[in-house]
């Protein structure tokens, strides 16, 4: 059996990343940087968080047929046979979000933040 000696040393790694001064001035005083050790896998982990005026917009919800199938039916099935077995649909529902980056409402752009869950009938 043959043994082979190899050495090890201690290496160092990490992440750095800029944040403009343009982001900052923006959100002065609502930046935070958290860092953790996380319990489960004890991977370290750091977010960057930071606070902004948004507005909830009513909640909008669309659907589609589920599969090409449903698809085919919608559009050419006789309406007996949808009595018989009625069209499956996926929905998605969109919860917008405005956001106001900075509060400068008068001469900032603002930008929409969509959540969405789907689902399907059954």
């Amino acid at each position: 059996m043959r043994v082979e000696e190899i050495v090890l040393s201690r290496m160092e790694y990490g992440i750095n990343f800029h944040i403009s001064r343009e982001f900052i001035d923006d959100f002065a005083g609502s930046i935070r940087l958290e860092t953790h050790i996380d319990k489960m896998t004890r991977d370290a982990v750091a977010s960057l968080k930071l606070q902004m005026a948004g507005q909830t917009q009513e909640p909008q919800v669309h659907y589609y047929p589920k599969d090409w199938v449903e698809a085919l039916k919608e559009r050419f099935a006789p309406r007996w046979l949808l009595r018989r077995w009625p069209i499956k649909f996926k929905y998605i529902k969109f919860e917008p979000t405005v956001l106001y980056p900075g509060i400068k409402l008068p001469e900032r752009k603002h930008f929409v933040v969509y959540k969405t869950k789907e689902w399907e009938s059954e």
